[in-house]
């Protein structure tokens, strides 16, 4: 029972890597494959684990000691989903943190507008600048 807890409680922590594309499509920033998908298949690994001990005999035909584990550990459960919500959320809040570069991608004519306005060699630098920060931020963007 209590490995059961203890593997609720850091599922998210084992479950397999999903990787994710962030890609602008029609003028929007999306995510490949998309959040409904992620999320659908990220509680199905879930419910998986959640209904594992439900597929045990028990000792001597003795099933119901494990068909009362979900029961018994209903705040892991809680927690496990808790979890899930906080992850979808701070994917979200990652996404989102893209939408002010997307002007360049959607507007290649008004990029070309502003390199045209660029006078001087400082305002290049300056821009290079801005660019390679946000690329370092990001790289540490975890995985």
């Amino acid at each position: 029972v209590q490995g059961h807890r203890f593997g609720l409680e850091s599922l998210n922590e084992h479950l397999p890597e999903t990787k994710v594309d962030l890609m602008l499509s029609n003028k929007q920033l999306k995510l490949k494959p998309p959040i409904e998908e992620l999320r659908t298949n990220y509680f199905k690994e879930i419910k998986s684990f959640i209904s594992l001990p439900l597929m045990f005999k028990g000792l001597e035909g003795a099933p119901q000691i494990y068909k009362a584990m979900p029961d018994r550990n209903a705040e892991g459960i809680a927690v496990v989903f808790q979890k899930a919500d906080e992850l979808f959320v701070k994917l979200q809040k990652l996404q989102d943190s893209f939408a002010p570069w997307l002007v360049v991608g959607m507007m290649p004519e008004r990029m070309q507008e502003m390199v045209d306005e660029m006078t001087d060699h400082k305002d290049f630098e300056l821009n290079f600048r801005a660019i390679r920060a946000k690329r370092k931020e990001i790289d540490k963007i975890q995985d």
